[in-house]
């Protein structure tokens, strides 16, 4: 592994741009809602206000200083982040992999890091849980689109932060691989593509922009608070959150699935959900979850759902904000059409929900204001939408072209599996898959 050191914080400063989103291969703007500062063409400096990690990006955690969080707040040059190359497609993914100059090895590090890539390709994916990203393994950039193609992390393992804080992710795909998980049996697949589940600490600040996910068997992203049972206090929260320009597709039936979220203050926007079963997003009680500006495509039961599930959770408030969102019926959508866009299912009927939800367009049809199947009959409207620090949700009318143009891993360049997902939601074509490929082929990742 090689690190790079310089006491310039000027030429930090352009690297920092480069590993948030400055190289050339990306060729799509990040943020431009309403409201929001420009990022194109702009100049701004990582260190003024509004400051974002990406220029541009407004979301909830995206003033996280990522890689440079500790240095912000001890201004100890001792703290400034090392530059990780990774140059090798090295194998086990796994925190055992001491093979300097893989990626397993330059994202469990201890120390502030940004890790650029000098390789592209295929990195291999250990089946069971990877990384395992703890408290001390805070302060992290994966700058994806350092490489030279497309890195693509494939097959059984799964991305898990269980107690990291300020990272930021960006331009890389994660595929699972295996079969999904028959009605009533054990799922022989990835679980989840990417889950951040509280076990060792608070989780915050957490950006993951431009990335792709799919063939899970589950979630392609899971987010997890975890609480004591029966409402007793403790318990670590995750917080501040944004999902943003990914591209999550193909989770594997039976339980195909696109987002769980359990936490406060979660952003989903701009990401394009496709072929699916249901979860876009899944909220527990106890969660506070905006979702705008998204596109879902061919998915075969509700768009939303809240859940109140398990006892332990006690009382706690779910509240969505469901707006600017795209929703259109595919070859698995059968019936799905006739359905409201969110379920409040009836396991929440002790519980408390508020939905805030406008302007959303369901199947060809504009929905200005609720559409919502209320199964545990109680009160959920309320006037009081989630407020995401300088950003609003766009008109639902200019989603669906922002959305397939900017979302993925490589919206400039996409690999193959990417490009056919677009082109199967342009098209109206493409299934539900009950298995992900054997093999990924770094020869076969552009046609």
């Amino acid at each position: 592994m090689r690190f790079l050191f310089s006491s310039n914080m000027a030429w930090i400063a352009g690297l920092l741009f480069l590993a948030c989103g400055g190289n050339t291969d990306r060729l799509t703007a990040t943020g431009g809602h309403e409201n929001n500062t420009t990022e194109t063409g702009s100049t701004v400096s990582p260190l003024s206000p509004p400051y974002t990690v990406i220029p541009g990006l407004y979301g909830f955690g995206t003033d996280t200083r990522a890689a440079y969080g500790l240095y912000a707040k001890t201004k100890k040059t001792s703290d400034l982040p090392k530059i990780l190359h990774v140059n090798t497609l090295s194998g086990d993914v796994t925190n055992t992999d001491s093979t300097h100059g893989s990626f397993a090895w330059a994202v469990t590090r201890t120390f502030p890091r940004i890790v650029v890539f000098d390789v592209a390709g295929v990195i291999p994916l250990k089946s069971g849980i990877n990384f395992n990203l703890k408290k001390e393994h805070s302060y992290l950039t994966i700058a994806g689109q350092t490489a030279p193609g497309p890195v693509v992390l494939f097959g059984r393992g799964e991305f898990r932060i269980i107690g990291a804080h300020d990272v930021l992710i960006q331009h890389i795909a994660i595929r699972g691989a295996g079969e999904g998980k028959p009605k009533n049996a054990t799922a022989k697949g990835t679980y989840a593509n990417i889950t951040l589940i509280a076990y060792n600490a608070p989780i915050y600040n957490i950006v993951i922009d431009h990335c792709t996910f799919s063939w899970s068997s589950r979630e392609a992203v899971a987010i997890w608070s975890t609480y004591p049972q029966n409402g007793s206090p403790g318990g670590n929260t995750v917080s501040n959150v944004t999902i943003s320009n990914c591209l999550m597709s193909e989770s594997l039936f039976y339980q195909s699935c696109g987002t769980l979220i359990n936490g406060k203050n979660i952003l989903l926007r701009d990401n394009l959900y496709a072929h699916y079963g249901h979860r876009s997003p899944f909220i527990k009680v106890g969660t506070s979850c905006a979702s705008w500006n998204n596109v879902m495509y061919n998915f075969n039961y509700r768009a939303a759902q809240l859940s109140g599930d398990y006892d332990y959770y006690g009382n706690p408030l779910a509240k969505l904000d469901f707006r600017g969102n795209v929703a259109i019926a595919g070859p698995d959508s059968t019936g799905v059409p006739k359905y409201p866009l969110v379920r409040i299912n009836g396991d929440m009927r002790n519980n408390h929900a508020e939905i805030y939800m406008k302007d959303n367009i369901a199947f060809g049809r504009h929905i200005a204001g609720y559409n919502v199947e209320n199964a545990a009959g109680i009160p959920y409207k309320t006037d009081k939408p989630i407020v995401v620090p300088n950003l609003k949700p766009y008109s639902a009318s200019l989603t669906y072209n922002r959305v397939l143009t900017n979302a993925g891993a490589r919206p400039g360049r996409r690999d193959y599996v990417d490009s056919r997902i677009i082109n199967e939601v342009k098209n109206r074509t493409g299934r539900i898959p009950y298995s992900a490929p054997s093999s990924l082929k770094y020869n076969k990742i552009y046609k």
